[in-house]
């Protein structure tokens, strides 16, 4: 099992490889997304990924932030929103400041609600003037109006 700082890469189909890399694109550098991933954890904090080659398949096991997943969440939103957000909507914002726009399928994705409650909360955050809806029908999606 790996763990920690070790990254053990190694080609395991040197044919699918050569293919996408005359494709172009589609690799940037052999083994550098094991490395990305196990420093990404470990500068969020994070346990790093542990790793585990059970005969032909290998298990990554990511650790996540457990109880302090919503202090992660709310420290890059203004102290004033914290007050008069539902976790779900707190959990929208931050999803907006990565993706730029969130439709109500994602929404309802993202917080595992139904359709009702999504039109509800997206609804909250447009009338306190935090999101813009834009778009009509089945295009429709919001975006943030400030931050």
């Amino acid at each position: 099992m790996l763990q920690g700082g070790e990254a053990d890469s190694r080609l395991r189909n040197p044919a699918i490889v050569e293919v996408f890399d005359k494709l172009g694109g589609y690799i940037e550098k052999i083994g550098s997304g094991v490395r990305r991933m196990i420093d990404a954890m470990i500068d969020h904090n994070l346990e790093p990924p542990q790793f585990k080659l059970d005969g032909d398949i290998l298990k990554v096991t990511l650790w996540g932030p457990g109880e302090r997943f919503m202090e992660l969440v709310q420290k890059d939103i203004p102290e004033e929103w914290l007050k008069e957000l539902s976790e779900r909507q707190i959990k929208a914002i931050h999803y907006l400041q990565g993706k730029g726009k969130i439709t109500n399928r994602e929404y309802r994705d993202l917080c595992e609600i139904g359709p009702d409650t999504a039109h509800r909360d997206l609804s909250d955050l447009v009338q306190k003037g935090i999101l813009k809806r834009e778009g009509r029908g089945s295009a429709t999606y919001y975006r943030m109006v400030i931050g």
